[in-house]
């Protein structure tokens, strides 16, 4: 309601030039609330049903936009949480700028109200024709009325553009998602056929190798039992090449045995001449592991005949004798 009447108010600031010196342009104020609703539309994007059931919780909350958005958040259906609080922040800038072109609007009017009373003044004082004077402001109030009237039109024409552009997007969206739909029921059908085709191939597969089980099967039983016919009845024939296989057979091993034996033998008896010619008799002496080798018995000797020869010189007094350990006496002895 208070957007109706300052659009009203805005047609009459543009026809009678709502400025900030009272020249013919627009307010600020009015201009940039102009803008924004040609920015965001009326609804700020949104359905014009959700943007009233927004507004109506709005109205209930007492204008308290933090309650709103939960309640809305409650009972709105494919809005997210940001987008409701970007819809209340949205609203919130709306009424501001509502707020001040409303404010502009009554500064504009009282202005006009003092140009009015001062002409009205000034006319009277001078003597002017008063019906002439009536007769323009008339003039300015139907072209006021005129102006809310072709503002109010092209507001109207705004929201329908806007609705239509809307719903061209939802029906474009519905066909996309009708397209999208299609294309998966077709996938699935595909899919369901593929895998229609790939059972009837296991089982016809299955079928083959059963088949192929049961003739291998038949054929191994038809050659079992011609086996067992065979050798349920031997000929005199089967019997006869039987037994001689069987006399080759013995003779063969019995040569066998036989060769294998002679080889036995011929090999104890070469080991036994073996023996016979390495024999040797050698009486037992435990002494000799006590007794010195003849190297050794060797180097004592000549240790001695160096002692010996020293001492018979005549030149050495005295010669050290070296002390030898009884074991090693014991061997010098020996």
């Amino acid at each position: 309601g208070g957007r109706a009447g300052g659009g009203g108010a805005a047609a009459a600031a543009r026809g009678g030039g709502c400025g900030a010196g009272g020249g013919g342009e627009l307010a600020p104020e009015v201009r940039e609330y102009d803008d924004y609703v040609a920015q965001h539309g009326p609804t700020g994007g949104w359905d014009p049903e959700d943007h009233e059931e927004f507004l109506a919780v709005l109205r209930s909350c007492g204008g308290d936009y933090t309650h709103t958005v939960a309640i809305v958040m409650e009972r709105a259906v494919g809005f997210s949480r940001a987008e409701v609080m970007q819809h209340a922040r949205w609203h919130m800038e709306l009424v501001d700028l509502e707020l001040r072109k409303r404010l502009a609007l009554e500064r504009w009017r009282r202005q006009r109200q003092q140009q009015r009373a001062a002409v009205l003044t000034s006319q009277a004082a001078l003597g002017s024709d008063t019906a002439e004077l009536a007769r323009r402001e008339r003039e300015r109030d139907q072209r006021s009325r005129e102006a809310e009237a072709a503002a109010a039109e092209l507001k109207r024409a705004m929201a329908a553009r806007w609705r239509a552009e809307k719903e061209e997007q939802q029906r474009a969206a519905a066909a996309e998602a009708a397209k999208r739909a299609e294309a998966a029921e077709a996938a699935r059908r595909a899919e369901l056929q593929q895998r229609q085709e790939d059972i009837k191939m296991r089982v016809q597969m299955s079928k083959l190798a059963k088949e192929q089980q049961r003739r291998e099967a038949e054929r191994r039983a038809a050659a079992e039992a011609a086996i067992r016919a065979a050798l349920a009845a031997p000929t005199p024939q089967q019997r006869a090449r039987v037994a001689e296989r069987s006399s080759a057979t013995f003779g063969r091993r019995q040569s066998l045995l036989a060769a294998h034996e002679e080889q036995r033998s011929r090999r104890e008896r070469v080991q036994q001449q073996l023996l016979e010619k390495v024999h040797v008799e050698a009486p037992a002496d435990p002494a000799r592991l006590l007794k010195g080798t003849t190297a050794h018995m060797q180097r004592v000797e000549a240790q001695r005949q160096e002692e010996r020869q020293a001492r018979d010189s005549g030149f050495i007094l005295h010669v050290a004798k070296r002390v030898v350990p009884g074991w090693r006496a014991g061997l010098q002895g020996g």
